[in-house]
């Protein structure tokens, strides 16, 4: 008899085993692909350390010890962006030259929860040719205007709107967010 095209597709074992292995864009530290979380305490350093994973990503040069697959890198900028070339010239100055041109920003303000926002980001980013790459949105708080990051309903809005870009991207969206 003829199956019925379902939206659910039940796996064997076998089909899971094969299935294509987990590409990496940071060896042991960030998928390809998909969506990703740096997280810490305000104060922290979570933004120059994602700064620093970003332009390692946007020159293909290992960090810390991990492999990295080269990549173009789109950093939002949400949070701090009066400061924000300081610490672009802190890590020139620490590594002895410019930040890759292929590590990109965006320091507009937008919101993941305006349909409209997270299309103009998608269409931006693949108008510079970083499509494929990493998007970082620095922070999440700031990204999410007047969301409850404590209540699953608005958690879950935000989490759909990365997984639009992600997927329209056909890369990795990283999120930078408070602990």
């Amino acid at each position: 008899p003829k199956v019925p095209l379902m939206h659910f597709r039940v796996l064997s074992a076998e089909d899971i085993m094969s299935a294509p292995p987990l590409q990496w864009r940071v060896r042991g530290v960030l998928p390809a692909t998909g969506l990703a979380c740096v997280y810490g305490a305000s104060g922290s350093g979570k933004s120059f350390l994602t700064l620093d994973l970003g332009a390692a990503i946007a020159a293909g040069v290992d960090w810390f010890d991990c492999r990295v697959k080269a990549a173009p890198v789109v950093y939002v900028a949400l949070e701090g962006e009066a400061g924000f070339s300081q610490r672009v010239k802190a890590w020139n100055l620490h590594h002895g030259h410019d930040i890759p041109s292929e590590l990109r920003f965006i320091m507009q303000g937008f919101d993941l929860r305006d349909a409209g926002d997270v299309a103009e980001i998608s269409v931006a980013v693949k108008a510079s040719g970083c499509a494929g790459g990493v998007l970082v949105i620095d922070t999440l708080n700031r990204a999410a205007c007047g969301a409850d990051e404590n209540t699953s309903r608005d958690m879950g809005e935000l989490i759909d709107a990365c997984k639009r870009l992600q997927t329209e991207l056909s890369g990795l969206v990283l999120l930078v967010h408070h602990s």
